[in-house]
């Protein structure tokens, strides 16, 4: 075998490096929504409530959703 050889190739254009995003971020929404991450509900995916013992994760969860956290009637919806 020989040695590697370098061959320089040009820059991304701003579309391909959006396209190649845009597959990124689809590929990372689809892994978080199948290991339980992420929760699909009618064609809108939020944060899945994290198990933990702070009292704040589920309000940062709530936020992080435009959702309204405290209990009540609202609880859940969208602001």
């Amino acid at each position: 075998m020989g040695e590697p050889v370098f061959h320089e190739a040009r820059a991304p254009s701003a579309a391909e490096l959006e396209t190649l995003l845009s597959r990124i971020i689809q590929r990372i929404v689809k892994l978080l929504t199948r290991t339980g991450y992420l929760i699909e509900e009618q064609g809108m995916r939020y944060l899945a409530e994290a198990k933990s013992d702070r009292a704040l994760t589920p309000l940062q969860a709530a936020a992080c959703t435009y959702r309204i956290a405290a209990q009540g009637h609202t609880q859940g919806k969208k602001y």
